[in-house]
């Protein structure tokens, strides 16, 4: 809701889903704005997801802003920044598979996963196939593949299996697809695009995007400014509907 910090919004984005368990996890992250000067360009909003593959469970995590040249791109993720919400989000059974940035890789295997390799986007190699040994994979992830291996009524198994090896997509662009849906909500909440507000606010719009992305409708939307109004007139609120959003005003 308006004046909330950007750890309570992220709470409340994740209330559902803590832990992705018995699953392939897709890592992936996005921004959701840029401001330029002369000088340099600054990467707003960045918001990291980790999506279940079969489940469609997601978790969202706010990202620092980076600062790049002028023409340059926002680059990869580094270690810090995905160290622990790689810890938080991947469950027992789970099995990661992120693009071909080192620090989710790194990530994955301090925290004791094994993870999918293949996907190269400077390459444009975007769902390639790819196996994994299986004495490589803990019991319960391992139990996890072969389920998948067996076919569901008309549908085909998603991962094939020989003696020593699983076989499965490395990648399907799913965590890419969460990334594209919250920054469409942020469109329709007027946070992108000609007539978006102004300022470097980008991280919390991008929490409450997913929020309402979440839980959609209507009544989300009113329930919100409900407790807004209500914390105003209680004076727990002390700032103006203009800058509930605003990130430096959040305490």
């Amino acid at each position: 809701m308006p004046g909330q910090s950007l750890s309570s919004v992220e709470h409340k984005v994740d209330d559902f889903y803590t832990k992705i368990k018995d699953e392939i996890v897709e890592p992936d992250s996005g921004r959701m704005g840029v401001a330029k000067t002369p000088s340099q360009k600054i990467h707003l909003g960045r918001t990291l997801v980790l999506k279940g593959r079969f489940t469609k469970q997601w978790i969202a995590k706010a990202l620092p802003n980076t600062v790049s040249k002028p023409g340059r791109g926002m680059g990869a993720e580094s270690r810090a920044e995905v160290d622990q919400p790689i810890k938080d989000a991947m469950g027992a059974g789970t099995l990661g598979a992120p693009d071909g940035g080192r620090a989710f890789h790194g990530a994955l295997r301090d925290a004791g996963k094994s993870s999918l390799h293949g996907v190269n986007h400077m390459k444009k190699v975007f769902t390639p196939v790819t196996r994994v040994l299986k004495s490589s994979l803990d019991a319960r992830t391992r139990q996890m593949m072969e389920k998948k291996c067996k076919s569901r009524g008309s549908k085909k198994p998603a991962v094939a299996q020989t003696k020593l090896y699983f076989k499965v997509a490395a990648g399907d662009n799913s965590a890419e697809n969460t990334v594209g849906c919250i920054k469409k909500v942020m469109r329709r909440m007027g946070n992108l695009g000609r007539t978006r507000s102004k300022g470097l606010q980008k991280n919390v719009q991008a929490m409450a995007a997913a929020a309402l992305h979440r839980q959609c409708g209507l009544d989300r939307v009113l329930a919100a400014l409900k407790e807004y109004r209500l914390d105003y007139s209680k004076g727990i609120v002390q700032m103006t509907p203009k800058d509930a959003f605003l990130h430096e005003k959040c305490e």
